[in-house]
């Protein structure tokens, strides 16, 4: 489902991640900025480590993120989905068509988390922020909530289903898309529709993109150079400016003009070194 908070001081519409176990109907939200596979899965291994294992059957609505075509029983999964649900070992229902009291417990988390989870509206600097007053917010939920008409609290009625999950992996899978890219002249490399800076050292080299829901990573020979919120938007370009520092100190008096400059909070420092040189 979707929601609105109020994300560095703009009014943005995010998507929630709902998950919950059936027994104990402990709740388990996440927001992202999308609804793309990676942002999928990834929930889904947060989900899982966030429970502390992995529940035997999970069911879904027919979305495209899992199923390539079909429904129910009919229904025919992704490839990456397929994928992901053998390493985690876990079998998939998918519910019929418009029938959304076959997954009624989550669709009424979806609904609850918006009423009680984001009300107010909270304002926050960051999705890391967002998601962190979520889960604290789920937490108290399974602290405190006692469900009408069972005789166990959602805090002792989870310690009891958890002895039931399935164990975590040794290792989570890895949910990120990835690429490879060549960096330019500019010292960025493109992903998608995007560009992303890297120290200057490494202009003009062949590196790895992976970009997970939230971030993304740049590799060059398996060593991280670079890490940027991931942008959604279209055609912009986000630079860190301690990766031109190099230049600068050569060329002091491009902080008037260099467009990673003109795009960060520096110091005046900064500043008067250049007008001294």
């Amino acid at each position: 489902g979707t929601a609105t908070v109020i994300l560095n001081g703009v009014k943005t519409e995010v998507h929630l991640f709902c998950m919950r176990l059936c027994h104990s109907i402990a709740p388990f939200v996440v927001a992202y900025p999308t609804e793309r596979e990676e942002s999928f899965l990834e929930a889904h291994i947060k989900g899982f480590e966030y429970f502390g294992g992995v529940s035997r059957n999970l069911i879904y609505d027919n979305l495209r993120t899992a199923v390539k075509e079909g429904w129910g029983k009919t229904a025919r999964e992704q490839e990456r989905f397929a994928a992901f649900r053998a390493h985690y070992a876990y079998q998939a229902t998918y519910c019929n068509p418009g029938e959304g009291h076959e997954k009624g417990l989550v669709e009424n988390l979806v609904g609850y988390a918006r009423r009680n989870f984001l009300v107010p509206i909270p304002h926050v600097a960051s999705f890391e922020e967002l998601n962190q007053l979520l889960k604290e917010r789920c937490l108290k939920y399974i602290e405190h909530h006692q469900v009408r008409g069972r005789d166990l609290n959602v805090k002792a009625a989870l310690e009891l289903e958890q002895r039931a999950l399935l164990p975590l992996p040794i290792k989570p899978y890895d949910a990120s898309k990835c690429a490879d890219a060549r960096v330019d002249y500019y010292s960025t490399v493109r992903f998608e529709t995007n560009c992303y800076s890297v120290p200057v050292k490494w202009s003009g080299k062949q590196v790895s993109v992976k970009a997970s829901g939230l971030e993304v990573k740049i590799y060059y020979r398996g060593e991280e150079i670079a890490s940027h919120p991931r942008c959604y938007q279209k055609n912009k370009t986000r630079y860190l400016l301690e990766h031109y520092l190099p230049l600068i100190e050569q060329r002091p008096r491009s902080v008037f003009h260099a467009k990673p400059v003109k795009e960060a909070k520096i110091p005046e420092q900064l500043y008067d070194f250049a007008r001294l040189n």
